[in-house]
């Protein structure tokens, strides 16, 4: 039907006028319903008089008969750009009233959504479209986040999990791909902020969800208002260490290959109900001044774990040297310093070490397993005089089980090169699972080791394998959003996550905690001083999530080609001091 004779009416009776922001993106998002699409389109076209772009939520019209044309001539009424959705299609036209482009749901998992919109006195912004559930598979993301999207919008019809979940899921989204997160449902709306509160420039907004605000608007429905900084957004990307090292993964050719249209749920390792709950002790310790002392320490806190009932011990990262706390510094500039960095690296610590021989033995001892950080090197690492001690080691988690076999040593992937304590590192090549027994059961576990969780393939990868537990030992200063991130790798993986920082020091600031496979909180987050937290897993939950229809549609794993492509045309170059390339991850 032709709307422009009745919406010229109707736009009379509504006396709402808002002045325009043209430093900011300003997004308008329809909720409510109303089975007479002219009084939709009237308010989409009144939201033009203040908005660059409207957001409906999923499935907003029963029937996609007609939206099309409908909506064209309200986008060119209004000169605003619509994000409309009818069934499972979401129609993009822009503020000249231009088709953009239609999508249907699946499609961001599978090929390219993202595109250019010209939104009034904004110029082109690149967008990314995803529906239904999409957001919860981070690849989908990922791949639009390399395609360039700098926004990325999320519809939903209703949403299936819990506030605080979802919550965490948008800010991870934002966090992790530095893109602005526009996600609505029928009676809902949130904008996950792109800014990392690591990186202060460009960082003029200090929550990790931005502000999202009703307007008053007559009848049935409602909308509300949000906006932001295109220019902080773009500030942000180019910012070397976000911009560059964190939205440009590695190359990933476990999630390169198969493109399944259809996913594949995560394996559940044990389909029979062969173990309960499962509990970590995660061990939030200061930093310790010197090896000796290290081991020591450790030991005694896991004799604690141990009578507390836990069947693994969690440290922090590289507790073997305390981190960086015997760390002297160094200027790339000034080799005297420079040479004593280096010496650093001789307090790392071999297989067949005392710090692994004891620990192998204290958890045969006292019935546990042991997750414990090191620096380690490999055996052959130290050879020539003229590279005598200055090879460099790995930042590492040795897994121990009851019975004192290692089970799992596991390289950090992610190494920080910008930091100069990690730059004399080696960085991992692959991420791995292993089964250990504890004396309630067997239960597969994997490991991250702090900045890893910032990527999102990392857990995927680990996922992939059917892990259940994903231990990881941590060393940062941990803002509310890092935090999130932890429990969006569980629920997004249906894995449960314990995560082991230092109590409060030069380096660190504790907030050591857990997540179910739910994303639910378990423990924590700790406060700064040094405590021990007992996180307890249902893993029979767990397995009985994975196994349900509801569990393996929300965990299902695409396949997606594209991500591998752009690390053969734009690959970042992990260098470690030696300049070395690390590799691809394999």
């Amino acid at each position: 039907m032709l709307l422009r004779p009745v919406l010229m009416v109707l736009l009379t009776q509504v006396s709402l006028t808002l002045s325009l922001e043209n430093e900011d993106l300003i997004v308008a998002f329809i909720h409510g319903t109303s089975s007479n699409h002219t009084q939709v389109w009237a308010a989409c076209m009144k939201a033009g008089e203040w908005a660059d772009i409207v957001v409906f939520p999923g499935s907003y019209f029963p029937s996609c008969a007609g939206v099309l044309q409908e909506q064209l001539e309200a986008s060119k009424l209004g000169k605003v750009a619509i994000a409309s959705t009818c069934e499972s299609m979401m129609i993009l036209t822009d503020a000249t009233g231009n088709h953009v482009t239609s999508i249907t749901e699946g499609d961001s998992l599978k090929t390219n959504t993202t595109v250019s919109l010209s939104c009034r006195q904004k110029g082109p912004i690149t967008v990314g479209l995803l529906l239904g559930d999409e957001l919860w598979e981070p690849l989908g993301a990922r791949t639009q986040m390399l395609y360039g999207a700098e926004v990325l919008i999320s519809s939903v019809a209703a949403d299936k999990h819990s506030l605080n979940v979802t919550q965490n899921m948008v800010v991870t989204r934002g966090f992790e791909n530095a893109a602005a997160v526009l996600y609505t449902t029928s009676t809902d709306a949130m904008v996950g902020n792109w800014c990392n509160d690591m990186i202060a420039d460009g960082c003029q907004h200090g929550s990790e969800l931005l502000d999202v605000t009703t307007v008053p608007n007559p009848g049935p429905i409602s909308i509300s208002r949000a906006n932001f900084s295109l220019a902080d957004l773009r500030l942000q990307r180019s910012n070397t260490i976000w911009g560059d090292a964190f939205r440009r993964p590695y190359t990933y050719q476990p999630l390169c290959g198969l493109n399944s249209d259809e996913g594949e749920g995560l394996p559940a390792t044990f389909t029979q109900a062969d173990v309960s709950n499962i509990t970590v002790a995660i061990l939030q310790m200061k930093t310790c001044e010197n090896n000796t002392y290290c081991l020591q320490k450790l030991q005694a806190e896991v004799r604690k774990a141990a009578a507390s009932g836990a069947d693994i011990a969690l440290t922090p990262e590289m507790w073997s040297t305390g981190y960086n706390a015997q760390y002297p510094g160094y200027s790339p500039s000034d080799f005297q310093k420079l040479g004593a960095a280096f010496q650093w690296t001789h307090l790392s610590s071999g297989m067949k070490s005392e710090y692994v021989t004891s620990l192998q033995s204290l958890a045969v001892e006292l019935d546990i397993a042991i997750a414990a950080g090191m620096m380690r090197r490999d055996e052959g690492d130290i050879g020539s005089a003229s590279q005598a001690g200055l090879w460099p080691p790995h930042n590492s988690v040795l897994i121990i089980d009851r019975h004192g076999d290692i089970k799992l040593v596991y390289d950090k992937v992610h190494t920080c090169v910008w930091s100069p304590e990690e730059s004399l590192t080696t960085p991992g090549r692959q991420f791995s699972t292993a089964t250990i027994n504890t004396k309630h059961g067997n239960v597969t576990v994997g490991a991250m080791i702090c900045a890893d969780r910032e990527f999102p393939e990392s857990a995927r990868t680990l996922g992939m394998q059917g892990v259940e537990l994903i231990l990881t030992p941590n060393a940062c200063g941990l803002v509310p959003a890092q935090l999130r991130q932890f429990a969006t790798r569980a629920a997004e993986n249906g894995a449960a996550v314990a995560m082991a920082n230092y109590a409060a020091s030069a380096c660190c600031n504790g907030r050591s905690v857990a997540f179910d496979h739910m994303g639910m909180t378990v423990t924590g987050p700790a406060g700064p001083e040094e405590t021990m937290l007992l996180a307890h897993f249902d893993i029979a939950a767990l397995r009985k999530h994975r196994s349900s229809s509801y569990g393996q549609q929300l965990i299902q794993v695409h396949k997606n080609p594209k991500i591998c492509d752009f690390q053969k045309n734009n690959a970042f170059q992990r260098e470690n001091a030696y300049n070395r390339n690390a590799g691809a991850v394999v």
